[in-house]
């Protein structure tokens, strides 16, 4: 009985631990993301394409690397079939889709339009916050 009562709790604490660790990588994720919008929006302020594209590289390379906050359950399960992680993937993909656009438009000098892409890709952002993180 000891055993198996020590074996769940050192899965507890396990779980916890591996939780706490996806936590600050996630912030680590969500902050390297807005410092990349940020540099693409100075970007477009300073008309520089060299600081449009740095912004935009630094969103896609961490963009493709999302997940949502997992709770222990789905750690345990199958996490790739649960609704959150197939949402939060299907948001990255579009983000980089955009984040193409915007960087294909700022170089062929329709700003507008690369605006507008800037926009869907804040509007992939802000949709992702509001089912996943329930703002």
């Amino acid at each position: 009985m000891r055993k198996i009562i020590s074996g769940l709790l050192i899965l507890g604490c396990v779980l916890n631990a591996n939780e706490a660790k996806t936590s600050k990588e996630r912030i680590d994720a969500m902050r390297s993301m807005e410092k990349s919008m940020a540099t693409i929006q100075k970007g477009f302020l300073y008309n520089d394409i060299r600081i449009v594209e740095e912004g935009v590289k630094a969103l896609k390379e961490r963009s493709i690397h999302l997940e949502p906050p997992l709770r222990g359950d789905e750690i345990l399960l199958n996490k790739k079939e649960t609704y959150k992680y197939k949402f939060t993937k299907k948001q990255a993909y579009r983000m980089n889709i955009y984040a193409d656009d915007l960087q294909r438009d700022f170089y062929n000098g329709e700003k507008k339009q690369a605006m507008y892409a800037y926009t869907k890709i804040l509007k992939q952002c802000m949709s992702c916050h509001a089912r996943i993180r329930k703002w």
